[in-house]
C-alpha cells in the first residue's frame, strides 16, 4: 500500500503504526506543541506514559528506561504489575532495539518510561484511578499516554 506522503510507516513484531509526519495544525494547538516538536519516532527519545496494571520494573529489558512510577490502586505507591498485561503493554510501546533474548520489539525503544498503575490486579477500574493516572502522567512531562483499557460491555447492557 502507498502511503500519502505526510504519513511514514514504521513497525515493530506486534504492531505496525502509521504516524502523521507534520501533524495538522489544529492537532498541535489543542495540545499546545509547536511543529517543531517530534511526535513519537522510532529510535528516538520520548517520554512515554503507559497508563495500565503497572510494569515489572526488575523485567531485564525495561528496567534501564524506568523513569518513574506511581501506584493509583493502593496506597503502598508501588507500581509493580502483579498481572502481566501493563508490562505487555509497555514492551510493546517501549521494548528495547536489543532486548536480551529475541528480537527488537518496541516502537519507541529509546524512551523514558513512566508508569501509572490505574487498574487492579484484575485489570479493573472504577475510572477515578484512570484519571489520576492521565494527571499524574502530564505533571511528569510525558509526551505520550499509552492506555489499553476496555470494558465489559454485555455487564453494562444488562445494568
Amino acid at each position: 500500500m502507498k502511503l500519502p506522503p505526510r504519513f511514514v510507516r514504521t513497525e515493530s513484531r506486534f504492531v505496525r503504526w502509521l504516524v502523521l509526519k507534520k501533524p495538522p495544525a489544529f492537532m498541535l494547538a489543542q495540545f499546545g506543541w509547536t511543529p517543531e516538536i517530534d511526535l513519537v519516532s522510532p529510535g528516538r527519545p520520548n517520554v512515554v506514559a503507559v497508563v495500565d496494571t503497572g510494569i515489572d520494573y526488575n523485567h531485564p529489558d525495561l528496567a534501564a528506561n524506568f523513569a518513574g512510577g506511581a501506584d493509583f490502586t493502593s496506597p503502598d505507591g508501588d507500581p509493580m504489575d502483579d498481572n502481566g498485561h501493563g508490562t505487555h503493554c509497555t514492551g510493546t510501546a517501549c521494548g528495547p532495539r536489543s532486548p536480551v533474548k529475541g528480537r527488537r520489539y518496541g516502537i519507541a525503544y529509546e524512551s523514558e518510561i513512566f508508569i501509572g498503575k490505574v487498574l487492579s490486579n484484575q485489570g479493573s477500574s472504577l475510572g477515578r484511578s484512570t484519571l489520576a493516572g492521565i494527571e499524574w502522567a502530564v505533571a511528569q512531562g510525558c509526551h505520550v499516554i499509552s492506555m489499553s483499557l476496555g470494558f465489559d460491555f454485555p455487564a453494562m447492557v444488562r445494568h
